[in-house]
């Protein structure tokens, strides 16, 4: 007997290919049986599938706003101890983190940007960079209060440039791709010329926008 069709909480219906097929799965919450189509799929675990049906991952979705409904009033407290640098600091070297029954993360800022091993400069390098571009991207100057700035490097020599947003540090990449291959005079071409533009079927649905800075024809 094959262990897989054994296991508690799952029914299976023959086999495939020489695995065993899945038709239900028992909810980890209501300890019901319930067809596939009841739970979310997932990619990790050998059963990709979640534990928890949708319906009860529903209602415990709404129990968890019900009792945290007020936590953006919540009172953050003054100081408090960071669980990996075991240090105490003031409440403003955490960040936000609604989840938490204080309201702040479990670890500070500087923690939070060591344990990111993607990081290519330290912590008091980025303020210092961060102080003098005043918070702003080097790109399109505006800041960006929910995310920290990508740090900007050059590919070719590896040295730092300045700080960038998400967008324009994606931009970038782009536009370094057409500098080196020599193509942005073509790109530019490319989206200035209208002349074999074809109107799409009736039944598409597409979003005409046009952006402020777009060159005029």
């Amino acid at each position: 007997m094959n262990p897989i069709l054994n296991s508690p909480g799952l029914e299976y219906n023959g086999l495939r290919k020489g695995k065993p097929m899945m038709i239900q799965k028992q909810c980890s919450k209501c300890h019901q049986f319930k067809n596939l189509s009841n739970f979310s799929s997932v990619r990790k675990g050998r059963v990709c599938y979640e534990s928890r049906c949708k319906a009860c991952h529903i209602n415990q979705t709404k129990e968890w706003q019900k009792r945290n409904m007020n936590r953006t009033s919540l009172i953050a407290p003054k100081i408090k101890r960071c669980t990996r640098c075991k240090k105490t600091k003031e409440a403003k070297e955490f960040a936000i983190n609604k989840r938490t029954k204080d309201g702040l993360n479990y670890y500070c800022k500087i923690c939070l940007y060591e344990m990111d091993r993607r990081n290519l400069i330290d912590f008091q390098t980025y303020q210092t960079i961060y102080r003098r571009q005043k918070g702003l991207c080097a790109i399109c100057n505006k800041s960006s209060p929910t995310k920290k700035f990508c740090v900007d490097h050059d590919h070719c020599s590896g040295k730092i440039r300045k700080l960038l947003c998400d967008r324009c540090n994606l931009a970038l990449g782009g536009v370094e791709y057409f500098y080196k291959n020599r193509l942005l005079k073509a790109t530019i071409t490319y989206l200035k010329s209208k002349n074999d533009c074809i109107n799409p079927r009736p039944s598409s649905k597409i979003t005409v926008r046009r952006s402020k800075g777009f060159p005029k024809t």
